[in-house]
């Protein structure tokens, strides 16, 4: 990508287009790492998601139940999904920590409230004391078990918006994520630093976005990452043809050579094309069929002359 502007053509004219959403989080951290500016289209990074920022509180309350940030964090996750914590409840709620001097998690098992909110919340208070208490679970494990026992994930499933699909990606994602980590604290930080990078401005920025943001849009230049079986297009969901048709003729449509751009341990190209096709050409499109051993096949032809290791960092797992 440095080479490329280096060469002349503008940020704002080399999109990144991915599948879905939740691939956004590992090169929005290497653009931020390579000081390289960007924008996401018609989203919100990574770390300003909903769903993500839920599960990262769930963590704090669970890591660190006693402290003002965990306070901060209870008031965003009590009621998701909703357990009767309205505006008397939150008072009733507010006036009792302030009283006896303990957080928020702490009133929550003393507090005289409601029947309903105050059942609700005990079970709430248990589930998140319980899953912080099991030193022996890695944090990928707590912050599934905290998604499970506070029933935030069932709730994400049972959605019937357009969205839910992509949102339990990302909350998968952020799990995977944990993975790598060795405390809540460390994860927390580095979600922290993470957040804030894209900028409202596109002028000479790169641009993240869907093969669906762009397929009106004309580039010399565009990155394909995750082109490999089972990745693009995804092995489920009724949005797997109109994603191949939407890019499965790029390459013929390229204005020069393919250049295949290789982020481990996912296979990424970079294809100078236009974007302007919707449907794919007689004899052109996404090859069929599935790798059955070895490294994933990209599902782009024709082959690229040149492979570059990518120049922002190895990418996060996912990478995603």
């Amino acid at each position: 990508m440095r080479r490329r502007h280096g060469e002349g053509i503008g940020r704002d004219e080399m999109p990144i287009l991915y599948r879905s959403n939740a691939l956004s989080r590992g090169f929005e951290e290497a653009l931020m790492r390579a000081r390289i500016p960007y924008v996401l289209v018609g989203d919100v990074g990574f770390y300003q998601r909903a769903e993500i920022k839920d599960a990262l509180a769930l963590l704090r309350l669970a890591a660190t139940p006693d402290d003002a940030q965990a306070d901060e964090a209870l008031r965003r996750v009590i009621n998701v999904p909703a357990r009767g914590f309205g505006a008397k409840a939150m008072e009733v709620l507010e006036a009792e920590a302030a009283w006896r001097h303990v957080s928020l998690l702490a009133a929550l098992e003393i507090a005289g409230l409601p029947p309903k909110a105050r059942s609700s919340g005990l079970a709430f208070a248990d589930a998140i004391r319980g899953v912080g208490r099991d030193r022996s679970a890695t944090l990928a494990d707590q912050l599934s078990l905290l998604l499970d026992a506070t029933g935030c994930r069932a709730t994400l499933r049972e959605s019937r918006a357009e969205t839910t699909e992509g949102r339990l990606e990302n909350v998968q994602e952020l799990i995977q994520l944990a993975a790598g980590f060795h405390t809540a604290r460390e994860l927390l930080d580095h979600a922290a630093l993470s957040t804030g990078g894209p900028n409202e401005d596109t002028t000479e920025r790169v641009r993240l976005m869907t093969p669906y943001k762009g397929k009106e849009l004309e580039f010399p230049q565009v990155f394909l990452p995750g082109w490999e079986s089972g990745v693009f297009p995804p092995d489920y969901g009724a949005g797997r043809g109109t994603q191949a048709r939407l890019c499965g003729d790029h390459p013929r449509h390229a204005m020069g050579d393919p250049l295949a751009l290789r982020v481990p341990p996912r296979l990424c190209r970079a294809v100078p094309l236009s974007c302007r096709h919707p449907g794919p050409a007689p004899g052109h499109g996404v090859a069929e069929g599935r790798a059955r051993s070895g490294p994933a096949r990209a599902l782009v032809s024709p082959p690229p002359r040149r492979l570059a290791e990518s120049s922002g960092g190895e990418p996060d797992e996912r990478m995603e």
